[in-house]
């Protein structure tokens, strides 16, 4: 545990009680969660002292917080519970109810602490700060409207150090989704409360468009509007976009997205199709799309995650009503036939594979020998493609699934490589981040209802891979000495690739 010290002087501003302005780095567990974080952390909680006066009203406690990734750390002051930090590993700032007589004349203590050690947690405290205020009214000392148009976007908002910034929705909640520093809308407009402050407003609509933003200055009482236009900047002729891997709060029991705010979120990040993978169970967010009229935007498939203790599977398109399948099979061949016979599932893939649920990883290095492509355990590969990207799984070494999908390659199994998003939140981890495009070339304008040869097509291969870049490899010439290719690289004007690696 670290002790600071910050009294607060009466010659500092007098609407905020500076407690804390220097980062601390905390860590919960015994190993390093990420490489690039010191070896040394300062402990598994923070105490902090920090003088001032009782408080007959509500006050509000901000943090500025980096790289939380469990819930599981608590706020206390003088012992008393605020609440947690947010599960969340940007850097932002939260929002905590101090109640009425929750400060005490002269010291008070301050303590940041996670009773969980099981998980590697390294996270960065950079400011903590105490307002008078009830954080409703801080929230709305001052409005902004937003216009970017007429098709679904995110908007996102950052103060002058570059935190996502908690605010107060103003805008049509039917058809918003909200978060710390986010607005996803889908008529392109919205409104909301801010503290006074510098802020900079971004919109945006997925990797293939431009992101535009503008600086703003807010007063106490003051409205303010901002104008932003999106360029589309990429454009893959014959391709359309799908997230293959995504789940909400009301279908799978974890994390924070509503179904609603699910298909909302597709439509603003300029998916073409999302496939529903929720755990175990057969679900479809075409309801969701007709309430909102985004069905003209976004293609809706019905799928599963079929979640066993030996390995995540993604399986659609599937009929109505479709069973799961023996998910507590633990003979491998059994398990493999179950998934492979489900009605319509002419897609097979494999997640995460690097991944360790139920305390199994399927592609482990004790069983599983990736430069050969081989399972040592026995147990032959069934799938018909593999996430080679899962934006909400990264790990140090990005480049390892791309590595066990060209050794499965290699040994001669014709698997699809997938880029997807499994994501459970609103915008922790974005739909559609990292995604995958099939070729639709020869399907023709139709493409929406001939859904047994677009996903044939995607088990097949047909397809590139998409994380703020996508590069498509065409073969102009080949003869017995010599291979000419072609290599198309696309990326908008805010990403950009510096080396070019053909395998």
């Amino acid at each position: 545990m670290i002790l600071l010290a910050l009294f607060w002087s009466a010659a500092l501003q007098a609407d905020a009680i500076p407690i804390l302005d220097q980062p601390v780095h905390l860590r919960s567990g015994a190993e390093r969660e990420w490489d690039d974080f010191p070896e040394q952390a300062a402990g598994p909680a923070l105490r902090l002292t920090f003088a001032a006066q009782p408080n007959a009203s509500e006050y509000a406690l901000s943090l500025r917080q980096r790289d939380v990734k469990s819930a599981t750390w608590t706020v206390r002051l003088n012992g008393r519970a605020l609440g947690a930090l947010a599960a969340d590993e940007r850097d932002m700032r939260a929002l905590l109810v101090v109640p009425p007589g929750a400060l005490h004349a002269g010291a008070n203590t301050l303590e940041i602490a996670t009773a969980s050690g099981r998980v590697p947690d390294d996270i960065e405290i950079r400011e903590a700060r105490l307002y008078p205020q009830p954080v409703r009214e801080l929230l709305r000392e001052a409005t902004v409207s937003v216009d970017a148009g007429e098709l679904p976007v995110k908007i996102t908002v950052v103060d002058s150090s570059g935190a996502l910034m908690p605010l107060a929705p103003l805008g049509d909640p039917a058809r918003e989704a909200v978060r710390t520093g986010v607005v996803y809308t889908a008529s392109g407009r919205t409104r909301f409360g801010l503290p006074a402050g510098d802020y900079r407003i971004f919109a945006s609509r997925g990797w293939e468009y431009d992101a535009p933003s503008q600086p703003v200055r807010l007063r106490a009482g003051q409205s303010g509007r901002v104008q932003l236009r999106l360029h589309r900047e990429v454009t893959l002729p014959g391709y359309v976009s799908i997230d293959t891997h995504v789940h909400t709060l009301e279908l799978s029991g974890h994390g924070d997205a509503a179904v609603r705010e699910r298909i909302l979120t597709a439509a603003a990040e300029a998916l073409d199709i999302v496939v529903a993978t929720e755990h175990n169970r057969t679900s479809d967010y075409s309801q969701a799309a007709r309430e909102l009229g985004l069905e003209r935007l976004l293609l809706p498939v019905r799928g599963m995650e079929v979640t066993t203790a030996t390995g995540h599977f993604n399986v659609f398109p599937l009929p109505r009503e479709a069973p799961a399948p023996e998910v507590r099979e633990r003979d491998w061949l059994k398990l493999a036939r179950s998934i492979q016979d489900m009605p319509g599932g002419r897609v097979i893939i494999q997640n995460h594979p690097r991944d360790l649920h139920s305390n199994y990883r399927p592609f482990d290095p004790s069983h599983h020998l990736s430069s050969a492509g081989e399972n040592l355990n026995g147990r032959p590969v069934f799938a018909n493609a593999m996430e080679v990207v899962n934006s909400g799984a990264m790990q140090s070494d990005i480049l390892q699934p791309v590595r066990d999908w060209l050794g499965l390659l290699n040994r001669g199994y014709r698997v699809a490589a997938i880029g997807a998003s499994d994501t459970h939140t609103v915008d922790f981890v974005p739909i559609g981040q990292a995604r995958t495009y099939i070729d639709i070339r020869g399907l023709g304008p139709e493409w929406r209802s001939r859904q047994k040869e677009l996903f044939e097509r995607l088990a097949r291969g047909e397809n590139l891979v998409a994380y703020g870049l996508a590069a498509n490899l065409r073969v102009v010439h080949q003869s017995r000495r010599k291979l000419d290719l072609e290599a198309a690289v696309y990326g908008p004007s805010w990403s950009a690739s510096d080396r070019l690696t053909i395998y």
